[in-house]
């Protein structure tokens, strides 16, 4: 696909991103039932209308591609033309009525992630990227100026911070000179974090690939890095394993190298 066709698509996507507010704030002031999944991870009844209405959306104007969402995912081959959507990142945060969680939605073709969209639904923001084109912050172009004032915090993940202490806990102390620790819930969200300069880096093991492909790809065409030893964000995706983790890394690229070595450390 051409860079403008991918913009021509991202900009409708917007269309279905307003869609996916309207469709999370009428659910959100009914009844919610909340299922569990497994040890603390939930699914609540607002991923699967949100899920649905994405997919409806998605397969209408698209009928010819694949359309993968995060509930109910299974290990299965990409089609030339895929979707991946999580339909509410952050749904732990939700539950316990944390102010921070969103959609995540990208495009790949012939497997390589070319478009993405990230909404926070509680703040309207809106991050966006096509590959080689940029990324964007609700419309306006984000990247890592050697002038931006560099953020003070590190994000982490929960997985991430128990496979560190049991496995190298002096490491702790290295990552602690880098900048403050914030555990913050929102995978897709936290990469856009980065991106924008809002954080530092994030690192997360137990990512899977619905919760970072759209957002690795605004972390790096914002200028900054993301790196994972199961998930190049510039080649081509074959199998979609839905249990696989990530062992992710997005930083200022000064910092990455030091932060791989970190990570590698828990696989």
């Amino acid at each position: 696909m051409t860079i403008a066709e991918l913009n021509q698509a991202r900009d409708w996507l917007r269309s279905v991103i307003s869609g996916s507010r309207k469709i999370f704030d009428e659910a959100s002031a009914s009844d919610v039932a909340i299922h569990a999944k497994g040890r603390q991870d939930f699914v609540t009844t607002i991923d699967h209308c949100l899920q649905d209405y994405v997919v409806g959306r998605l397969s209408e104007r698209f009928p010819a591609h694949q359309v993968l969402a995060e509930e109910g995912a299974k290990l299965q081959a990409l089609a030339e033309v895929a979707w991946i959507i999580d339909p509410l990142d952050g749904t732990m945060n939700f539950v316990n009525s944390i102010p921070l969680y969103g959609i995540s939605i990208a495009m790949l073709v012939d497997g390589v992630v070319e478009m993405a969209t990230v909404c926070d639904f509680v703040h309207g923001d809106i991050f966006d990227a096509v590959r080689n084109g940029g990324a964007r912050l609700n419309g306006r172009a984000i990247s890592c100026e050697p002038d931006r004032r560099p953020s003070d915090f590190i994000a982490v993940s929960t997985g991430f911070l128990d496979r560190l202490i049991s496995r190298s806990p002096q490491s702790f102390e290295t990552l602690r000179q880098s900048g403050k620790i914030r555990v913050l819930g929102s995978q897709a969200l936290q990469l856009c974090y980065v991106a924008s300069g809002r954080l530092r880096a994030n690192l997360s093991v137990e990512a899977k690939l619905w919760d970072d492909v759209a957002g690795a790809l605004v972390a790096s065409e914002s200028g900054m890095r993301y790196s994972s030893p199961v998930f190049d964000i510039g080649k081509p995706i074959n199998i979609i394993d839905p249990d696989k983790h990530l062992f992710s890394v997005s930083a200022e690229p000064e910092l990455l190298e030091q932060l791989e070595d970190l990570m590698s450390l828990l696989y």
